[in-house]
């Protein structure tokens, strides 16, 4: 089974500053204020993920993957805008599934059930939208914004601090639990002010109310 985490921090420690800057102010705007920009974020993930969904089974159906990959990245990322509540299911499919797998390569499960661990996740990322409705766009933006800014926090090291990166990204490769355990904090540290932040403006009639009524 591939470690993707080692290979995301490699692929970010090659990245320039400019783009690692946007990278990991990405993640933060996910992470801290996801749910005032619910619908183009989602869509954001739902193009990227079908991009590399689309390259995965262009090349193994002998289809161009460029050509499969943007047309399942266009495909998906429209339907996203278009519809909300689309692209929150089709997120939080993607996004339980990869993060259950990540925890499951994480923790030292078998390899042959890693895939498993994918399927529950993206089981149960089906499931959820339809239980804890109005939290979802607060809970994936959170999700996701934690898993983009740890990357571009490596990519951001790498160029201002090597030594850093390089102590990181040995430590993650060596403590199975330490990048999960810091994903943790940044998962908690964004529901927390996105939850407070979405109640305020709830209350005020800040720009929340439109999320809440584009999700209604």
């Amino acid at each position: 089974m591939y470690d993707f985490q080692a290979m995301l921090f490699r692929s970010a420690a090659t990245w320039s500053a400019a783009t690692s800057s946007f990278v990991f102010l990405l993640g933060m705007l996910y992470c801290l204020q996801g749910f005032r920009f619910a619908r183009f974020l989602l869509a954001l993930t739902c193009g990227g993920s079908g991009f590399v969904l689309g390259m995965v089974g262009g090349k193994i159906a002998g289809i161009d993957p460029l050509v499969a990959g943007g047309a399942c990245a266009l495909g998906l990322g429209v339907v996203s805008l278009q519809k909300l509540r689309a692209g929150v299911v089709i997120s939080s499919i993607i996004t339980f599934a990869a993060v259950f797998q990540y925890l499951a390569v994480r923790v030292g499960v078998y390899p042959d059930y890693t895939l498993i661990s994918g399927a529950f996740g993206a089981l149960v990322g089906a499931a959820v939208p339809f239980m804890f409705r109005r939290s979802m766009p607060v809970v994936l933006t959170t999700l996701q914004g934690g898993l983009i800014a740890i990357v571009g926090f490596v990519g951001l090291a790498s160029r201002l601090a090597p030594a850093l990166a390089e102590t990181f990204i040995s430590w993650s490769h060596h403590v199975s639990l330490m990048v999960p355990a810091l994903y943790a904090m940044l998962v908690t540290l964004g529901v927390s002010v996105q939850a407070n932040a979405r109640q305020g403006d709830l209350q005020s009639g800040g720009a929340g109310l439109q999320a809440e009524s584009d999700y209604s």
